[in-house]
């Protein structure tokens, strides 16, 4: 019967080492652990596709229309506005001294 090193058992006239040893995980650089895996995310930018014949434009990850009309001045009972709509006015009459 021969003999094995420490550590070492004899098996079938082979000397065996059977202690156990931590498993090296490796994954190449563009992928992350998850043990037993390597996982790899592909990411790509959102493109944002609008109906631009509708008037629509891109604004971030959204279409976005902007809808203009025109602007209705008044003024509150009594008073008229100035000619270039900026103000308001009242016309009272005072009495002669």
């Amino acid at each position: 019967m021969g003999n094995c090193q420490t550590n070492y058992e004899l098996r079938t006239n082979i000397c065996v080492d059977e202690r156990q040893k931590e498993v090296t995980w490796t994954c190449p650089a563009t992928h992350t652990l998850k043990k037993p895996n390597c996982e790899y995310y592909d990411e790509e930018p959102v493109i944002v596709e609008c109906p631009v014949a509708d008037g629509f434009q891109p604004n971030g990850s959204a279409c976005q229309k902007v809808i203009k009309e025109d602007v209705v001045y008044y003024c509150p009972d009594r008073y008229m506005p100035t000619n270039d709509f900026s103000k308001c006015y009242r016309e009272t009459e005072v009495p002669k001294l």
